[in-house]
């Protein structure tokens, strides 16, 4: 279900820029790095480069963002994720009676594992990892066939016909893109050179776009996001068996 749109009064003033189209973007590159515009092959060398570029972006930003909901099965904590996805930010959890939880706190494999040695109990989930399989652990093991919402980055879909655009803002999307490519290109063609001098473009325009996605999301402007987690130590109550926790 999709969301309802606010509707601001008076309303947000001002326009918005027509994005780059793939096309335009990959001839800007082809321009740029004087590639030959009438061979397919050197065309092809160029939209792949792009596409390189783009995933670069939305592995170093996490900046396509979305959520979804997926229902457990009792008994099973361990479940395959979906290769698109990249990270993810938060996960809540509503129990099948419809009792909702607080945000699961993320912890490494090594924490879960110890959660699961010191506890073997059963319960709405608190504790999760994704391990480099891109598999979801969660600690206690679900009891219930409960509700989980995901809140995640991913990888956009790679541009592909001529009249694509990317979705993301300009003036980064053709900029971030373009230098991006450009970069492959010099190297492509040992051109030191120029080399240098799409790197130092790649990395200004990158960084504008780290502080206006950093913005969005309430994160420091010229900061990469950093996501804290709770780490288990020995409980504090010799009584209990599940540990306490820090803030690192």
């Amino acid at each position: 279900m999709s969301n309802p749109t606010l509707t601001l009064t008076p309303s947000v003033p001002g326009g918005t820029v027509t994005p780059a189209t793939f096309q335009t973007i990959y001839g800007r590159v082809i321009d740029k790095v004087r590639l030959d515009p009438t061979s397919s092959a050197d065309i092809t060398r160029v939209k792949d480069w792009i596409n390189q570029a783009y995933m670069q972006v939305a592995v170093e930003t996490r900046y396509f963002q979305t959520s979804g909901t997926a229902t457990l099965t009792a008994g099973q904590a361990s479940y395959s994720l979906d290769p698109n996805l990249l990270t993810v930010t938060l996960i809540t959890v509503t129990q099948s009676g419809g009792t909702a939880w607080y945000p699961l706190k993320e912890a490494q494999l090594d924490e879960i594992l110890s959660f699961q040695a010191v506890s073997t109990g059963t319960g709405p989930a608190r504790r999760y990892c994704v391990d480099p399989a891109n598999t979801l652990i969660l600690w206690p093991t679900p009891a219930a066939a409960d509700t989980i919402t995901f809140y995640y980055s991913y990888l956009p879909t790679p541009l592909s016909a001529n009249g694509d655009t990317p979705q993301m803002p300009e003036p980064f999307a053709s900029n971030v893109l373009e230098f991006g490519a450009a970069i492959k290109a010099a190297e492509f063609k040992r051109d030191l050179m120029m080399l240098g001098d799409f790197q130092q473009q790649y990395a200004t325009w990158l960084a504008g776009f780290q502080r206006f996605a950093n913005r969005k999301q309430g994160q420091y402007p010229e900061e990469f996001p950093t996501w804290t987690r709770k780490v288990p130590y020995g409980p504090h109550d010799p009584a209990t068996d599940i540990p306490d926790s820090y803030w690192r």
